[in-house]
């Protein structure tokens, strides 16, 4: 019986997902959401590829982050314009 090798996939999409994030800063939903989705599936699956699957959870939740923040920005910053508050 052959037992297949453990290939490390789902860190390994974690991880690019969270650095394509990066790059995009963070601006796009969906990077954040496959690297944070991919991460926490491949820390059960994939025990052995703990670190990737961790560099992907870092990355997609600071991008996610960065994602908030420039919502935010984009909401309050024209309500503040129109009460003309400094």
């Amino acid at each position: 019986m052959v037992v297949p090798a453990a290939s490390g996939a789902l860190s390994i999409a974690a991880m690019v997902a969270g650095i394509i994030g990066l790059l995009t800063g963070g601006l796009l939903l969906v990077p954040e959401l496959v690297a944070t989705i991919c991460g926490h599936l491949a820390l059960r699956r994939e025990p052995h590829m703990g670190r990737m699957a961790i560099t992907g959870l870092i990355t997609g939740y600071l991008d996610a982050l960065v994602f908030g923040f420039v919502l935010l920005l984009l909401i309050f910053v024209p309500i503040l314009a129109s009460t003309g508050m400094p």
